[in-house]
């Protein structure tokens, strides 16, 4: 395949990106994802999409806009249903945020574990991703704990300990 210049161009190989952009192994947006909620994991996913020269980046961004939309929806149910379901279940009840959340964070990892490999075989170098967890991390408590106060159900795009609280 060739380019607007004419440069051949394998159709896997990452795209060039223009900027500051730090890839780093999707193993750490998927622990923040994990760790935090779906909305700052998904984000991550997406930058790194984008740094890695992802050739799936329209996928990423469906699966993880399908992600951000059904855990509002699970949020809103799991609200919904709490004062139908005993207080001592309902914990038990919010997994089913929890197994939403990671089976996004999976989907997005297996899309760009492929990239990664085509990435590091093209000569790129990924970042050190527990440098970028960090501030990660707490940028999700803060936020989180503003969007709790704001709503249980926008408090659980940050994480589960903030809605089921």
């Amino acid at each position: 395949m060739t380019d607007a210049d004419g440069s051949y161009r394998i159709i896997d190989e990452p795209a060039p990106t223009r900027g500051p952009w730090i890839a780093v192994n999707p193993f750490w947006p998927l622990l923040a994802l994990v760790l935090t909620g779906i909305l700052p994991g998904v984000l991550w996913f997406l930058y790194n999409g984008r740094a890695l020269g992802s050739a799936t980046r329209r996928r990423e961004l469906v699966v993880g806009a399908t992600g951000i939309l059904g855990a509002l929806a699970c949020a809103s149910a799991l609200q919904a249903l709490r004062p139908s379901v005993p207080a001592a279940v309902f914990p038990y009840v919010g997994l089913l945020l929890v197994g939403w959340k990671v089976s996004i964070g999976y989907l997005l990892h297996i899309d760009q574990a492929r990239s990664l490999e085509l990435y590091l075989y093209f000569g790129g170098r990924p970042g050190k991703g527990v440098l970028l967890l960090i501030p990660v991390l707490v940028l999700a408590v803060v936020f989180g704990a503003l969007a709790h106060n704001l709503s249980p159900i926008l408090g659980a795009l940050f994480g589960e300990r903030f809605f089921l609280s």
